[in-house]
């Protein structure tokens, strides 16, 4: 019996041993394999990547030009998508427009810091001024249409146009990138169906058109081609546009009536806002402020760009230090506290720059009131071209009179005074109601066909080759591939100062 029972383990621990020893050198010959072909296993996922990409754009390649234009807009009267809200329904803008076609490609300003998406934005990060702060309503309001906006370079975006995967694509500046003017500059004129649909924006809406919108190199300025554009291709922020061409109004709407509750109650501090992101400020109107009782802030930092802030502190009396409150020395403020410290002023004061900003129209929902500069000039020169037009209590006109600071700062003066004596609780302007702007992005910018309509009969597109689609899908990849990079190292960017 101790015979077999030892048998029996000297057969088992045998077993284990071999067992262990084939493990051993299966690990020791995986681990040879590996080391040797070690490159090939780097690259073949990014060569799979590669690959199914360009089988992907090469299917969406198939499109003709005509088929695009089939797929693209399709007309149909704006009333269509206005429902009345009044009534329960659910404002549905352009319901023909199929899912995977609800996208908006931009190139916009702040394009290398994960794009002016809405979230991105209100936490304070990246670019602050007043083009992001559009460029945000605008993705705010087309994800309420059930659209998206996906921030691209100008080379992809122009590529998901000609393959039917985009609405629209929407441009910050007239220049294309070389690379697009390299791949599409001599054709892309030809083919309106693309062009057609391909919108332009700046804030102050300074286009340098030629005379009466004549025939111009609107996208590609080294193409060989001209075209005519058609100057309803242009995006104003407002109705109002001082320019002779006839642009698409797309308006903003005021942040806070999403990202603050409503003011009840008109403030009662005697409290101004100077609003100079460069802290460029005049000492003797700071003095007249303080003496006449305000409690001034700025948005003055410690940054060695705003070195006036060095020249200023030490100028003003002892006794006023405590009315002056530097807002960015603890860093900038992220959207929404900015909107609270402009809600607690009685006045915001502009000095002339930024021009049109969208600040003076946060300032107005939150119940502080602008003063609004009139430069004692032939031409009349205003800070904000349309809030010039609005009166007390809301907007007070004063003129700023170049080389003198006393007057200007007692008009200044009468000004901050009527502010604080007549306060309300706020305003929000018809163009700016978010419900409005819904409209009017869905109306103007999503189901107007009426460019491409135009354009249509004049000249069709062209179909490019297979082998230059091929180009093209391999240097989307590429492009993607650098742009997400630099992306990800740019993403703990900081902010800057409002506008």
């Amino acid at each position: 019996m101790i015979h077999h029972t030892f048998t029996i383990m000297t057969t088992t621990t045998t077993a284990a041993a071999e067992t262990d020893l084939t493990i051993a050198r299966c690990r020791d010959r995986l681990r040879r394999w590996v080391l040797k072909h070690r490159i090939i296993l780097i690259i073949s996922p990014f060569v799979a990547f590669v690959i199914l990409g360009i089988i992907r754009n090469l299917r969406a390649v198939s499109t003709t030009s005509s088929e695009r234009q089939q797929a693209g807009v399709r007309v149909r009267s704006a009333h269509n998508s206005t429902l009345d809200a009044a009534e329960g329904n659910k404002f549905v803008c352009a319901p023909w427009i199929p899912q995977e076609k609800r996208k908006i490609v931009a190139s916009l300003l702040d394009n290398w810091h994960f794009g002016v998406y809405w979230k991105r934005y209100q936490q304070g990060l990246g670019a602050l001024g007043g083009e992001v702060y559009w460029s945000v309503s605008l993705e705010y309001v087309l994800r309420q249409l059930d659209f998206e906006l996906v921030n691209a370079l100008d080379f992809n975006a122009i590529r998901a146009l000609r393959q039917g995967h985009a609405h629209r694509y929407i441009r910050h500046d007239l220049e294309v990138s070389k690379i697009a003017q390299w791949r599409y500059g001599p054709s892309i004129a030809e083919e309106t169906d693309v062009t057609c649909r391909v919108r332009q924006f700046s804030w102050w809406n300074q286009w340098n058109l030629p005379p009466n919108n004549e025939g111009a190199n609107f996208y590609f300025q080294n193409a060989p081609s001209k075209y005519s554009h058609d100057p309803r291709q242009i995006l104003s922020v407002f109705e109002d546009d001082p320019s002779n061409s006839t642009p698409t109004c797309i308006p903003f709407f005021t942040h806070s009536q999403v990202t603050l509750p409503p003011p009840t109650s008109p403030r009662k501090e005697k409290q101004g806002f100077l609003f100079e992101k460069g802290c460029n400020l005049n000492i003797a109107i700071v003095h007249g402020l303080l003496e006449a009782g305000f409690k001034v802030y700025t948005q003055c930092s410690k940054s060695p760009q705003h070195r006036q802030r060095q020249i200023l502190d030490p100028k003003i009396p002892p006794q006023y230090l405590d009315q002056m409150v530097h807002t960015g020395t603890q860093g900038h403020l992220v959207p929404r506290d900015y909107a609270q410290l402009l809600g607690n002023m009685s006045f915001v004061l502009g000095f002339g720059f930024p021009l049109d900003s969208p600040t003076p129209y946060e300032a107005l929902a939150n119940g502080a009131a602008y003063l609004n500069p009139v430069f004692n000039n032939a031409t009349g020169t205003t800070q904000h071209r349309v809030l010039v037009k609005l009166g007390p209590p809301y907007v007070y006109n004063y003129n700023f009179v170049d080389g003198n600071d006393q007057e200007t700062t007692h008009n200044i003066l009468q000004a901050a005074e009527a502010a604080y004596q007549n306060r309300f609780v706020s305003l929000i302007l018809p163009q700016q109601q978010l419900s409005n702007v819904i409209r009017q992005v869905c109306r103007n910018l999503i189901e107007s066909n009426d460019i491409c309509e135009d354009a249509a009969a004049s000249v069709t597109g062209r179909d490019r080759g297979l082998w230059a689609e091929l180009v093209d899908s391999v240097l989307a990849l590429v492009i993607n591939l650098v742009y997400y990079v630099v992306k990800c190292f740019l993403a703990l960017k900081g902010g800057g100062l409002y506008e």
